[in-house]
């Protein structure tokens, strides 16, 4: 049986997070594990997937033009329950906060990648 891995990342429309984030999953499809692809947002994909891949992303109208935090949160605990993986990373250090705050309590081990500038300057809010 196959591992299953399931990466947390904004989508897979243009951007750095978005390269690096489709590039791993297509990777670790094509070596056989089965990947699920947990999309933050509802953008138009920029980038091709592998065609093994579940994508997983809001099927409700949130998170299209605004972040809805609160539904993030539960539908993250929701589809990782679901979807029961033996590995998850999450892309960016607010996108892995949304993750640890929606998996807390389950026992379950988050791996994160930061890809953001050190030079980056988060606004106020984002800090906490």
């Amino acid at each position: 049986m196959a591992k299953k891995i399931a990466v947390i990342g904004p989508c897979v429309n243009m951007g750095g997070i978005e390269r690096a984030s489709s590039t791993l999953v297509n990777y670790a499809a094509g070596q056989g594990y089965e990947v699920m692809y947990l999309a933050i947002f509802k953008h138009p994909r920029f980038f091709d997937l592998h065609p093994a891949i579940f994508y997983n992303e809001p099927t409700d109208g949130t998170n299209v033009s605004k972040l809805d935090i609160p539904k993030t949160i539960i539908r993250i605990r929701r589809e990782i329950k679901k979807y029961n993986p033996d590995t998850i990373l999450a892309y960016n250090k607010f996108y892995a906060s949304l993750a640890l705050i929606a998996l807390a309590g389950t026992g379950r081990k988050v791996f994160i990648s930061e890809r953001s500038s050190p030079f980056y300057k988060w606004p106020k809010k984002s800090k906490l």
